[in-house]
């Protein structure tokens, strides 16, 4: 019986001793969280996983039945010719959707590789339904004039009178000049993996030093500030020629006296004006409401940037407190 007794008798250990259960684990802090998140995401999006051209190919070609099953939305006729006379509930349908899908598509590109296409970057931010609030207000500023639908009253188009008119015409051009290039934009991120322009935008610092800048990085630089300038200066004469530079440009200069006033006022509360760069391109795009192939491939792109900034980084504050070491009264951020 003794030596039953002491096979049967088993010491207590810690993990025997129910008087003593293991510490429970505590929650991970969220800037924690972030990092891990961030640093996941910067091993992803040093080169291409296998996933990513099946995903574009994919999106795209389920967006072509979606083009063209939207075009029997009814419209609403207008008398006012600045929506072509119609409301076509169409363009609102499709712009809505590429927001959605363009969102999506960041989201679980390999940037971010979140849990689910609709998640934010940071929990609890809901940041598909404040891009989709945005997005409904800034439809009928620009977009609504972009997009085409059949039965459009454009025969006074600056560059195609006219056309799009046609079914297949609307359809082609939605597709192939607005949907295209708006995922292509969505894609915005991957400028950081051009070596020539991560160095002078990121590596160099952002606002870039220019001091620092080689022979190549000028031509770049000179490029860049072509096509922009080139593209803007088409949009203030077509502005000029429709007769709507009287109600957008002082909306324009609105806009930018309200951003200088509020870097002042900022600066006077221990605060500072932070440019993102879905603020930048959201801007810029609600200043090409034109329904021509290059104003249509334009915006479309600033959309993406758009829609990429908001995916990948939330509609961030734009007036940050001031870091204790100081800094400049206006950040003007490419890649965030």
């Amino acid at each position: 019986m003794d030596a039953l007794d002491a096979e049967q008798r088993v010491p207590l250990t810690p993990a025997h001793d129910t008087a003593a259960p293991p510490p429970l684990p505590t929650a991970q802090p969220l800037q924690q969280r972030l990092d891990d998140d961030e640093r996941a995401a910067t091993a992803w999006y040093r080169r291409w996983p296998p996933d990513w051209p099946v995903l574009t190919a994919a999106l795209l070609a389920a967006y072509v039945p979606v083009v063209v099953a939207l075009l029997w939305v009814p419209s609403t006729p207008v008398p006012a010719p600045f929506y072509y006379g119609q409301l076509a509930w169409s363009k609102l349908a499709l712009w809505l959707l590429l927001l959605a899908g363009g969102y999506a598509y960041i989201a679980l590109g390999p940037y971010n590789r979140r849990r689910h296409p609709f998640a934010s970057r940071e929990p609890g931010r809901y940041e598909l339904a404040r891009l989709l609030a945005a997005g409904a207000a800034m439809f009928w500023v620009a977009p609504a004039r972009t997009l085409a639908a059949v039965g459009d009253a454009n025969a006074g188009n600056l560059l195609t009178p006219g056309w799009p008119a046609a079914t297949a015409a609307v359809a082609a051009y939605n597709y192939a000049l607005y949907a295209v290039p708006f995922f292509v934009g969505c894609n915005y991120w991957r400028l950081d993996q051009v070596p020539t322009l991560n160095r002078m935008f990121y590596t160099v610092t952002w606002p870039p030093s220019v001091g620092r800048y080689a022979g190549a990085d000028w031509l770049v630089l000179a490029a860049i500030l072509a096509v922009g300038l080139g593209l803007a200066a088409f949009h203030v004469w077509a502005l000029a020629a429709t007769g709507l530079l009287v109600a957008y440009g002082p909306a324009l200069l609105g806009c930018l006296l309200a951003v200088a006033a509020g870097a002042a006022l900022a600066g006077r509360c221990g605060r500072h004006l932070h440019l993102h760069h879905y603020f930048i391109f959201g801007l810029l795009l609600l200043f090409t409401p034109f329904q021509n192939p290059v104003s249509a491939v334009v915006q479309a792109a600033l959309a993406g940037f758009f829609v990429d900034g908001v995916a990948s980084w939330g509609m961030a504050p734009m007036f940050p407190r001031n870091h204790p070491r100081g800094g400049s009264a206006v950040d003007l951020e490419a890649g965030g």
